[in-house]
């Protein structure tokens, strides 16, 4: 039986690992809130399957659906989410921002469970310091010796790689959007 991957989250589906992992999971992940709501609305992510609503016997629902429309008709019928109050349907392809605000929502609902790639999305990332003289106040900039001979101001080697691996990521999540539009 092959899997079905909806066309609006193939970037989605791609790119995340935390993603694919909720979709494969067959419960509510461990780190799972209420939703939030706007308007009186719950908020649906983007690729969200799961019913997060509120329920007095189990405190989240935790339904799964296969498409996020199942999950937005659950909570109309089920849990009294009033049509009016639901935000207009976007049409046409998610944008790079919308992609980027998912995979982070989904990194953090499966903060607490166990699945490939799971190191790899919660490296921490290194931030530039720049120590002050006592004497004078003054910040001090670090000259460093780059692998090619060159002498470049400012920045030590780990932060310079923690912007070039930033930058990594995002050319390849312009990829993943791009290739998921075509």
């Amino acid at each position: 039986m092959s899997k079905k991957r909806l066309g609006y989250n193939v970037a989605l589906h791609d790119y995340s690992p935390a993603y694919r992992a909720y979709v494969a999971l067959d419960r509510m992940p461990k780190n799972a809130t209420n939703f939030e709501t706007d308007n009186g609305y719950p908020v649906v992510f983007l690729g969200e399957l799961q019913c997060r609503a509120e329920c007095p016997e189990t405190l989240i629902c935790g339904n799964k659906f296969s498409q996020v429309s199942g999950l937005v008709h659950h909570l109309e019928r089920v849990h009294g989410a009033l049509k009016a109050h639901r935000p207009k349907s976007k049409l046409g392809a998610s944008s790079l921002k919308e992609l980027r605000k998912a995979a982070e929502l989904y990194v953090g609902l499966m903060k607490y469970e166990d699945y490939p790639g799971h190191n790899a999305e919660r490296q921490p990332e290194v931030e530039t310091l720049q120590a002050s003289s006592k004497a004078t106040g003054k910040k001090r900039r670090i000259e460093v010796q780059e692998e090619e001979g060159e002498v470049e101001e400012g920045l030590s080697r780990p932060v310079k790689k923690a912007k070039k691996d930033r930058a990594s990521k995002e050319e390849a999540w312009e990829l993943a959007f791009r290739s998921s539009r075509s």
